[in-house]
């Protein structure tokens, strides 16, 4: 069982280039892929999705990835808008002399990196061959980032496993419980209607057939018949064990279980009238939501 919830990261450095990921997961019924990458490596975006879904089905992810190129004396000027520099720092200089004060600082050669256009689109220059390198970087980087995000979501999942089987145990306790009582249920109505009516006889000196009390009883016996919602949800608890201990993409059959566990309490709450069934169904329903809170962040 896998977590939707969790980190991963990676940093590689070569060629000269540097690449940093940052991956994280939160739950979500379906897959969101949100990416943030430079533009001038934008075409990277389309490849990028099937990696992630290797590893992720279900759950909002953020990825962001920087790449950066490491400056060197032979590729300043495919960097750098060098004319567009020196322009830059020539119109400080005439701007100090204007204002005939010398003190004035034009400034470190840094701050006009900064500036508008300096730095070069270098989009253009970067061949099939030059991308399909750095795609290879990139698809490696992800991979190891990917890797850290689901060995985090794998040991999450497995403490939501543990916490899963200690709930149904309760339900299965409880479920054992209401069955015991099932049958208190007939004799509990048929002991109350037999009183009731040798009352109102008694007082209105009316007599009635044992066949219409059999009959009346027969009809509640089988209104309140609660022996197929006890197997039915014996029968969800065993699914749910079997999900729960497989490996990945559980996390869809467990919720659609746990709204089962629901419905069938809820019918076994109505139908059965009967105060340790009733108080037995509140205990139930109490554990299904703390299962049901769970199983929203299972992959």
């Amino acid at each position: 069982m896998f977590s939707m919830t969790g980190f991963g990261g990676a940093k590689t450095t070569a060629d000269g280039l540097s690449l940093i990921s940052e991956i994280k997961a939160v739950n979500n019924r379906y897959f969101k892929l949100s990416i943030k990458l430079p533009d001038k490596y934008s075409v990277f975006e389309p490849k990028i999705e099937p990696i992630v879904k290797k590893y992720i089905n279900r759950g909002s992810v953020i990825l962001s990835l920087q790449i950066t190129e490491e400056p060197s004396l032979t590729n300043l000027d495919s960097l750098y808008n060098i004319p567009l520099l020196k322009q830059y720092i020539q119109a400080a200089s005439l701007v100090r002399d204007q204002l005939n004060d010398q003190t004035l600082s034009t400034g470190n050669v840094s701050d006009f990196l900064r500036l508008p256009f300096v730095l070069c689109d270098n989009f253009k220059n970067l061949t099939e061959e030059k991308l399909n390198a750095v795609w290879k970087l990139v698809a490696q980087n992800l991979e190891i980032a990917l890797s850290q995000l689901q060995d985090m979501q794998q040991k999450e999942g497995y403490q939501m496993e543990i916490n899963l089987r200690d709930n149904c145990q309760k339900l299965e306790q409880l479920i054992k419980q209401v069955e015991i009582f099932a049958p208190q249920v007939v004799q509990n109505y048929r002991t109350r209607l037999t009183e009731r009516i040798t009352k109102i006889m008694d007082e209105q000196h009316l007599t009635v057939s044992p066949g219409d009390l059999i009959r009346e009883i027969a009809l509640f016996t089988d209104k309140a018949d609660i022996s197929e919602e006890i197997v039915r949800f014996q029968s969800h608890l065993k699914q749910f064990y079997s999900a729960i201990s497989e490996e990945k993409d559980c996390g869809k059959k467990l919720d659609f279980l746990t709204q089962e566990f629901l419905r069938e309490a809820n019918t076994i709450g109505s139908k059965a009238n009967y105060i340790e069934i009733t108080n037995c169904v509140v205990e139930m329903k109490t554990v299904i939501e703390r299962i049901r809170e769970m199983v929203q962040n299972v992959a």
